[in-house]
């Protein structure tokens, strides 16, 4: 910090943009305290993030990807594509367990008791090419644009994947405040190549976060039915006289911070 004079979003410039390929680690978690830290202005858990994000540091290796390798126009358009080929190519089993079957004990031996976390280190160590051949909408699109429909899908697939009881799913839960916690990242680094690159890894790691989830990657029915009972004409057309009253007064009463975050 005193390199910095004290500043910690000189900081973040010099020291986020080698480490954000790496936000998969500990469930994103290194991430989103560190938007979290920026987005409160809290020194401490700025450099708390960081170094959470730099400890924790796993993700797909980004020299894989593929710019370009699919004519896309949208996230959701890829999602289709790629629930499509998680069912009709099985790669639950050809990929995910595979995976899984793939790497032993003296992989990352500090993961296994975490379970999950153990089994989608293995998956993003091992990227099935839907995870690594990029659209060209990450190219292409403004970034501003970008953005926006990496939230209105991450929005769809969460509400796509709730249970019975209505409750969301813990891990999309997870890619959305991440999403909004690399953004404000993005926003201090203030460099538009890092940030394009920065989004091409969110989306080859929430890729493989999705497949890795018990409950596989979501169907193409799950994601066109969401698409059909929230379409996003009628949202738009009813943010302006939401009423946020009630939502923030049950989010107070949590116990429990993840979905006072979303």
């Amino acid at each position: 910090m005193n390199r910095f004079g004290g500043d910690t979003n000189l900081l973040v410039k010099d020291f986020a943009p080698d480490v954000l390929g790496g936000m998969s680690g500990a469930l994103m978690h290194g991430i989103i305290h560190l938007g979290w830290g920026i987005d409160g202005k809290s020194d401490w858990m700025t450099l708390e993030g960081l170094a959470y994000l730099n400890f924790c540091h796993l993700g797909v290796d980004d020299s894989q990807f593929k710019d370009d390798a699919v004519e896309e126009n949208t996230p959701m358009e890829s999602m289709l594509r790629i629930a499509n080929e998680y069912s009709s190519k099985n790669l639950k089993e050809t990929w995910i367990e595979d995976s899984k079957a793939k790497f032993g004990e003296e992989f990352h031996p500090e993961l296994i008791p975490s379970g999950f976390q153990w089994n989608l280190a293995k998956v993003l160590a091992n990227p099935h090419p839907v995870a690594l051949e990029h659209p060209t909408w990450l190219s292409k699109d403004p970034l501003e644009q970008i953005w926006k429909n990496l939230y209105q899908t991450g929005t769809l697939i969460y509400l796509a994947t709730r249970g019975k009881d209505d409750h969301g799913n813990f891990l999309i839960l997870h890619s959305i405040t991440s999403l909004w916690a690399l953004e404000k990242v993005c926003r201090v680094i203030d460099d538009p190549q890092v940030e394009r690159k920065a989004l091409k890894q969110y989306y080859g790691n929430l890729v493989c976060l999705l497949a890795a989830g018990n409950a596989g990657f979501p169907t193409v029915d799950m994601l066109q039915t969401a698409q059909t009972e929230f379409p996003w004409t009628k949202l738009d057309d009813n943010k302006a006289g939401f009423d946020w009253e009630t939502t923030v007064a049950a989010g107070i009463q949590e116990t429990e911070e993840h979905n006072i975050k979303l």
